[in-house]
C-alpha cells in the first residue's frame, strides 16, 4: 500500500524543488487533504493467480477525464478475433492533452513571473502559435480539440503474426474530418522542411487501398529502415500501424463480422465484465506459448547445465520446463479491468499461477521483438560494415603506394626528366 496522505512531510519537500512543483503535485493528487491511496494485492486460487487492488479519491483528482459508459462495443470490435494481446481504453483525451497544457502554462508562468491567467496569452498558445507558423497547424484547436475518448491498442494473427510488427494503435476521434484535413497539411509541410535537411533520405509519402483510402506513411528511402509508419482515419478512428501489411489487415477489421469479443478465452476471461470499464488489458497466454516454447526450454537447459556438477553429471535439476503439450493444456490468458466504484478506481484481473507458463509467455513476447530488432540491427550495421569496408580499401590503396615510392624512389625522376627531353 502507498499512502500520499502519509507522504505529505516527504511530498512537501518535493514541492519546493521548483517553480510550479507544489501544482503540479496537488493536481495528480499526491498532495492536500484528498491525496490519493494505492493498495494492490495478488493471492492464488487453485491455478489461477487473482489480482485486485484500488486507488481512492481517484475520481475526485480525475473524475472530469471519465467517459460514461465505459469501454463497450465500439471499442471491442475493431479488436480481431485472433488478437493475441490487446488494451481497451475509454477516457477524455483532449481533456487529458489539456490538463497537461494548463500544467505547462502553470510551470512556465512562474519562471517568466506572472500567473498564466492574467497573462494576455498562455506560454501554451504562444507555442502552438508558433508551432502553426513552422508546420501549418494549431497542435491545440486542429488536432487536440478534434480527439474522442477512446484509445486502443492490439497486437494479432491477422496484422502480422502477433508480434510487434502486428502492432496497431487506434485513437477515437470526434472530428475525423478535421484530423484528415490536418494530417494532409501536416505531410505537405513537414516534407518541406525534413526532406532538404535529411537528403531525400526520410520522407512523407501517400499510398492508397481499397479497404484503407489513403494512407499517410514515413518512409526512408535509400535506408534500410524495417519500419513504415502509417497513418490513416477511418470512419471514427485514427489507425497507426509500423507497416502497410498491418494496416490493410487493420482496416479490414472495420468490416469484419468478428472480434475480439468472439475469442472464446476472451469470451470465458472477461466476458460482460469488459462493458462499462475505465480499461481492458487482455493476454492470450495460450496462444502465444508456441512462440515463446523455443526459448523457454533453451533457458532451462541452460539452467539445467550450469547447476549440474561436474563430479556426477547424472546429479542435477529434472526437467524443469514440462514437454509443450503439458505445459499448453489448461493454460489461462491474463486479464486486467479497471473501473469506477464510488470515489475510487478498482482493479480487479487474473492469470494463470504457473511460473512455467508465464516465462513461456514472456519468452514469446521477447521473440516478438525479434522481427523489428533484427532489421534494425541489420540496417545499423550493414551501412557500417560498407563504410568500414571502404575505409580498409583506400588504407590499403595507400599503403601499397607508399611501397610502391619506398621501391621505386627514382621513378617519378625518371619520368620528369624524359618530360622534359621532349
Amino acid at each position: 500500500m502507498i499512502d500520499f496522505g502519509e507522504m505529505q512531510p516527504l511530498l512537501g519537500m518535493a514541492a519546493t524543488a521548483g517553480p510550479g512543483a507544489e501544482l503540479i503535485l496537488s493536481k495528480l493528487g499526491l498532495t492536500g487533504p484528498n491525496a490519493m491511496r494505492m493498495e494492490c494485492a495478488a493471492w492464488r486460487g487453485g491455478g489461477t493467480m487473482r489480482l485486485g487492488g484500488r486507488i481512492s479519491n481517484y475520481v475526485t483528482h480525475f473524475g472530469d477525464m471519465l467517459v460514461e459508459g465505459g469501454v463497450g462495443e465500439q471499442q471491442l470490435r475493431v479488436v480481431p478475433s485472433d488478437a493475441v494481446a490487446m488494451q481497451a481504453n475509454r477516457f477524455d483525451i483532449g481533456g487529458m492533452c489539456d490538463t497537461m497544457l494548463t500544467f505547462a502554462d502553470g510551470n512556465m508562468a512562474l519562471k517568466m513571473g506572472g500567473d498564466a491567467e492574467q497573462m494576455p496569452m498562455s506560454p501554451s498558445e504562444m507555442m502552438c502559435m508558433q508551432a502553426k507558423m513552422m508546420i501549418g497547424i494549431n497542435p491545440k484547436t486542429e488536432f487536440i480539440d478534434y480527439l474522442g475518448d477512446s484509445l486502443v491498442f492490439y497486437r494479432s494473427r491477422s496484422t502480422g503474426g502477433g508480434g510487434v510488427m502486428s502492432g496497431v494503435m487506434l485513437l477515437g476521434l470526434s472530428n475525423a474530418d478535421g484530423v484528415a484535413t490536418t494530417l494532409g497539411t501536416l505531410a505537405s509541410r513537414i516534407n518541406a522542411i525534413v526532406v532538404p535537411d535529411s537528403q531525400g533520405y526520410a520522407q512523407i509519402t501517400t499510398w492508397s487501398h481499397p479497404d484503407c483510402g489513403e494512407v499517410i506513411a514515413l518512409a526512408f528511402p535509400g535506408l534500410p529502415v524495417p519500419v513504415e509508419l502509417s497513418l490513416v482515419v477511418k470512419e471514427n478512428w485514427l489507425v497507426a500501424t509500423l507497416n502497410p501489411q498491418a494496416m490493410v489487415a487493420a482496416c479490414r477489421q472495420f468490416s469484419a463480422s468478428t472480434s475480439v469479443q468472439d475469442n472464446p478465452r476472451f469470451a470465458s476471461a472477461v466476458g460482460s465484465e469488459g462493458t462499462g470499464a475505465v480499461q481492458v488489458n487482455f493476454l492470450d497466454l495460450p496462444a502465444q506459448l508456441d512462440q515463446g516454447y523455443g526459448i523457454a526450454v533453451g533457458r532451462m537447459s541452460a539452467v539445467s547445465n550450469y547447476t549440474r556438477p561436474r563430479r556426477d553429471a547424472s546429479v542435477g535439476v529434472p526437467m524443469i520446463l514440462p514437454p509443450y503439450a503439458d505445459l499448453a493444456d489448461g493454460t489461462e490468458p491474463c486479464v486486467l479491468l479497471a473501473r469506477v466504484s464510488g470515489d475510487d478506481l478498482v482493479y480487479t484481473g487474473s492469470c494463470d499461477s504457473s511460473v512455467n507458463v508465464l516465462l513461456t509467455g514472456a519468452a514469446a513476447n521477447l521473440s516478438a521483438m525479434i522481427p523489428l530488432v533484427a532489421p534494425l540491427a541489420a540496417g545499423i550495421t550493414v551501412p557500417a560494415i560498407a563504410q568500414a569496408r571502404r575505409s580498409a580499401r583506400e588504407t590499403l590503396d595507400r599503403h601499397d603506394r607508399h611501397i610502391e615510392e619506398i621501391l621505386n624512389p627514382n621513378e617519378e625522376d625518371h619520368s620528369m626528366e624524359e618530360r622534359a627531353d621532349d
